[in-house]
């Protein structure tokens, strides 16, 4: 929750980032059939394509002026 709290995010976007990281990787353990772990540069650049993709769908910032 770290980066969505400093950017102001809704914490509901880490629960839609996750949603689309998860479904991504199960559609492509389907396709190709393999249980094994995507590498830890796919795995980055999944979780911030997912994250990127929520917070422009779902990404209602907070106003915090005063």
């Amino acid at each position: 929750y770290e980066c969505v709290d400093y950017f102001l995010f809704d914490r509901e976007v880490v629960y839609l980032s996750m949603h689309y990281f998860d479904r991504y990787l199960a559609t492509r353990q389907k396709v190709r059939e393999r249980t094994d772990a995507p590498s830890m540069m796919l795995s980055h650049l999944l979780a911030l394509s997912s994250l990127y993709v929520a917070c422009k769908l779902h990404g209602v910032t907070t106003d915090s002026s005063p």
